[in-house]
């Protein structure tokens, strides 16, 4: 495995997954991940998925914007955590599947909290309800950034 700056690095039993979607809480998410893995020597793996389900007008601009999102987060990662290995996966499909079945060789999996309003998504929100319930490891889920007013 390489880690940011392309050199190769042992590969940590440690394995932290991050659900990145580009939103504040997913940055949230990756930026406590990415300051945890430092501290006990573990990789970071990122996952993005496009769900056709809950965004069936995902348009290429979309996609586009996400990956854009993902390499700021690289190039971000890569000057500030230079010592943690990190691997982006994209996946099509539903988001908590992708992550749910991340969980399984996970030590950990890292959630952000959109701050969304409403009965269904009262507590963590429908993919990290999923995860927190159904994850096969320990679910840390950090929320997003108040707005400044």
């Amino acid at each position: 495995m390489l880690d940011a700056k392309g050199r190769t690095v042992t590969q940590s039993a440690h394995k932290i997954v991050v659900g990145f979607d580009g939103s504040p809480g997913s940055f949230a998410a990756a930026t406590w991940a990415l300051d945890h893995a430092a501290l006990i020597g573990a990789r970071v793996e990122f996952i993005s998925a496009t769900s056709p389900t809950h965004r069936p007008a995902t348009s290429g601009e979309e996609h586009l914007l996400l990956k854009e999102h993902q390499d700021q987060l690289l190039d971000d990662s890569a000057h500030r955590y230079p010592e943690v290995p990190i691997r982006v996966v994209s996946v099509d499909g539903e988001s908590s599947e992708a992550l749910l079945l991340a969980s399984e060789t996970a030590t950990m999996l890292v959630l952000g909290h959109h701050r969304t309003d409403g009965l269904i998504h009262s507590a963590l929100g429908s993919t990290g309800d999923l995860c927190a319930r159904l994850a096969s490891c320990p679910v840390v889920v950090m929320p997003a950034p108040v707005p400044k007013p």
